[in-house]
């Protein structure tokens, strides 16, 4: 070996030594930051749930063991109370396709929450983004035209929106 390839692996070494700390803690640093979330695209979305001008919502999925289920507060905003009939939710990405028969009546600016147990969403885990499409029928009761909040087919009304979530572990 020569005097000058002895050099080259000496300043090598010593390179390391003085700045392998330094690398070392950057690795640190970038592990824990990946670690962390900041990057999750999921921790930056909004959830948000409309269904139309007459209804304010709010909703969350609960993921059990086994099974799923979907809390939806709404709010009736007419001036009149409706009767819920029933409420249908599905999510084509995620295979949801539910409906339940409700006979709620709801006042004029009151909140129901409506709990839906075993929504199926498959392998969708905690903190992931759920957006499903939910439609709502329900009859209109007022006083002057529906005082018993009879189920006539000319006073039934049907609202469409939508709801996005994350999933939320128990």
């Amino acid at each position: 070996m020569t005097l000058a390839s002895k050099q080259k692996g000496q300043a090598s070494i010593e390179f390391l030594v003085s700045y392998g700390w330094a690398i070392l803690l950057l690795a640190i640093v970038v592990g824990f930051i990946l670690f962390s979330g900041v990057f999750d695209t999921n921790r930056y979305v909004s959830e948000s749930c409309f269904l139309g001008p007459d209804f304010l919502c709010y909703g969350e999925i609960i993921k059990e063991p086994y099974s799923s289920t979907l809390l939806l507060n709404i709010t009736n905003l007419n001036s009149y109370p409706i009767k819920l009939q029933s409420i249908n939710i599905t999510c084509d990405e995620k295979g949801v396709k539910t409906k339940r028969m409700l006979f709620q009546i709801v006042q004029p600016h009151e909140s129901t929450i409506i709990r839906i147990n075993k929504v199926d969403l498959g392998n969708v885990g905690r903190g992931e983004v759920v957006n499903l499409d939910v439609s709502l029928e329900y009859y209109i009761c007022p006083k002057d035209l529906n005082p018993t909040c009879l189920q006539k087919e000319e006073m039934k009304g049907m609202s469409s929106g939508k709801l996005i979530t994350k999933v939320l572990k128990k």
